[in-house]
């Protein structure tokens, strides 16, 4: 009778938990690892934009996304470049985490305590000053609020490259070199509940720090940078640890190492071009880095209205939207876990991995299209479209499209973190190492800041021709509707690769 209930017991744990009890050592520090991480993304993701649309407005975003951060994450994929062709490969991840350390401690340490900024309105008179047409610097107005704002502006680069860089070259490209595709195809999803449990600690975390400083968003600021530093010295430690026991070569051993040719950013893109399999994988992150970018500033523009209106001053509003947003990530964490325990887990040996890839993209579009309605028909009521009368009957129709574009957010994130991201690492094993060792990071860092820089550029057109985002923001659901179905027909193409893959594996 007990061996019958302890095996039933064994099935159902390795069912949910497929893991062997030699890979214990391993998964537990790894999945520490990616707490922390996407601990870390879950509040600087949401206090970069509290920082700067509460000042610049949900215009500087497109600037700081087409203008600052596509630049940087180039200059940063030449610096890992660097790294990896200078440095023993125990010591490169230790440098790749230095440039976020060092800013965050800047920040924390000199310029937010001696407020190092000014305003647009300065940088506006110099231009005023040196002649330029009224038409070319209202056209650069956004810009000049990113000039203005600089402190803020480079919180919201490292954070943005800490969401590429962190999650994809310093997480999961330090674990494809640890783990077979065999175990990949166990354990990927699960580590994944490291990265939703951290953004399901940051809500009751964030809403602590609102208590302890009685909402002054500026000592939250402080308490989240001083976080930062803390969890960067964690992340060390746990790497050093795995590193130092789970390599198959000793690790400080310069022999053993090999480094792969230093790749420029034009040779960077050249080889993902040249290799369809990796354009296939391109597509995939350009795609979702488009679309989310789309649906995202148009809901970070009501959500900031909302708060900033309804807020008796901007310090509070901002401690109000720091509050709602890390709702949001914990929502995010929890829907997350529900889909890596009951869906990732298992869609892919059940229905396979095309199947499993083409979910987010089919969430993400559906979800976008309910809220572009929403959002439309609230803002031209005179459209005619049946949901016109249910949002004008709702109580406040702005706070409607603040939840429902919520609920858009947590539904693409979770499948996001517990769909996608294990179906695209899984995507790199039928590569060559020398592919998957120069092509990730180009796709994985140059491809997200690609596809988001597509995503601004499209909003700065439309700034452009039309005045203001709000003002043609509708043309960027048809946007979102093209990049869905390419990052759909990719996913089908890549499918039948990875099923000839695992048919010659097997």
């Amino acid at each position: 009778m007990n061996r019958a209930f302890w095996s039933r017991v064994s099935g159902i744990k390795d069912f949910f938990f497929p893991i062997k009890s030699n890979e214990w050592g391993l998964f537990l520090p790894l999945i520490c690892m990616f707490f922390l991480i996407s601990f870390c993304y879950s509040f600087l993701r949401t206090s970069k934009d509290i920082l700067v649309i509460s000042r610049g407005g949900a215009e500087i975003l497109s600037a700081l996304k087409l203008y600052c951060v596509l630049p940087s994450a180039l200059l940063y994929t030449s610096y890992y470049a660097v790294l990896c062709d200078r440095l023993p490969r125990f010591y490169i991840y230790y440098f790749a985490l230095l440039p976020f350390l060092v800013y965050y401690a800047l920040f924390y340490f000199v310029f937010f305590p001696l407020q190092l900024w000014t305003t647009p309105e300065v940088i506006v008179g110099w231009l005023q000053y040196a002649g330029l047409p009224s038409g070319a610097i209202a056209a650069m107005r956004p810009m000049c609020a990113v000039i203005a704002y600089w402190p803020f502006s480079l919180y919201y680069v490292m954070a943005e490259l800490w969401g590429s860089a962190g999650m994809s070259l310093l997480f999961w490209g330090f674990t494809n070199s640890l783990v077979s595709f065999s175990q990949a195809k166990r354990i990927y999803a699960l580590l994944g509940i490291g990265a939703n449990l951290g953004l399901m600690a940051t809500g009751p975390y964030i809403h602590q720090l609102a208590e302890w400083s009685g909402h002054n968003y500026a000592q939250m600021v402080e308490w989240l940078m001083l976080t930062f530093i803390l969890a960067v010295g964690c992340i060390a430690a746990l790497y050093t640890y795995v590193e130092s026991n789970y390599r198959q070569y000793r690790p400080f051993d310069p022999n053993g190492l090999s480094h792969p040719e230093r790749l420029s950013w034009f040779e960077a893109i050249d080889l993902v071009i040249r290799s369809k399999h990796l354009l296939l994988i391109a597509v995939l992150v350009m795609s979702y880095g488009l679309s989310i970018n789309l649906v995202e500033i148009v809901w970070k523009s009501q959500l900031t209205k909302y708060f900033l209106t309804s807020a008796p001053d901007l310090n509070q509003g901002q401690a109000m939207m720091q509050k709602f947003s890390a709702d949001t990530n914990m929502m995010t964490g929890i829907v997350s876990i529900f889909f890596i325990l009951f869906v990732s887990t298992h869609a892919e040996r059940v229905f396979g991995w095309t199947v499993t890839a083409l979910m987010t993209p089919v969430i993400l579009l559906v979800m976008g299209i309910v809220f572009f309605a929403i959002s439309f028909s609230m803002q031209y009521p005179e459209s005619g479209l049946g949901i016109v009368f249910a949002i004008q009957s709702f109580a406040d129709p702005l706070y409607l499209c603040v939840l429902v574009g919520a609920l858009q957010n947590v539904l693409s994130k979770a499948a996001k973190y517990s769909l996608f991201d294990p179906t695209k690492e899984k995507a790199y094993f039928p590569l060559s190492d020398d592919e998957r060792t120069k092509g990730k990071s180009a796709v994985d860092v140059l491809g997200a800041r690609f596809g988001k820089a597509m995503g601004s550029f499209v909003q700065q057109v439309i700034i452009l021709f039309f005045g203001s985002l709000s003002a043609g923001f509708y043309l960027l659901g048809f946007v979102i509707i093209a990049a869905c179905c390419a990052w759909i027909a990719s996913a089908v193409l890549l499918g039948r690769r990875l099923v000839a893959f695992e048919e010659q594996q097997n």
